[in-house]
């Protein structure tokens, strides 16, 4: 008996803590810009200052103006980037993705759009439109002769 008691007991602190805690809404993810940073440390000094302006400005609140810097110097300079480097420039897109789905006043489709041409510029490729899927477009149906 004391065995179910304690059991119960556990379920019911569990289960408290779980619906209080879904009570304050979702966390919100903090863009934590350090391994971007990190993974530029040894670049030359013109890149590691883009790297540096483009950080300060995403982490004082400005993604959209934060990312457009970062698509423009990695067009500029994707074939001299390193694995290791576009690998942090992806793993901050996923940061900058997951903040602005969960802060719906961040989630505007210009930084949409701004990380898609992130991440087309990283792989070297040419971006697509946010919301358009070129394959999926067909072309409108002519009326039927008669």
């Amino acid at each position: 008996m004391k065995n179910l008691f304690s059991h119960l007991v556990t379920v019911l602190v569990l289960s408290a803590t779980f619906l209080t805690a879904g009570c304050g809404g979702a966390a919100k993810t903090k863009l934590d810009t350090t391994e971007f940073v990190a993974a530029f440390a040894s670049a030359d000094a013109a890149l590691k200052s883009q790297v540096d302006a483009a950080a300060k400005t995403l982490n004082s609140g400005k993604l959209l103006e934060g990312t457009s810097a970062l698509v423009q110097f990695t067009k500029a300079s994707q074939e001299n980037l390193s694995e290791e480097q576009k690998t942090a420039l992806l793993n901050l897109v996923a940061q900058l993705q997951t903040i602005i789905t969960e802060d719906a006043s961040k989630g505007d489709p210009a930084m949409f759009q701004a990380t898609q041409d992130l991440v087309a510029a990283v792989e070297g490729r040419e971006s697509t439109k946010v919301g358009v899927t070129p394959d999926m477009l067909q072309a409108a149906p002519t009326p039927a002769a008669e």
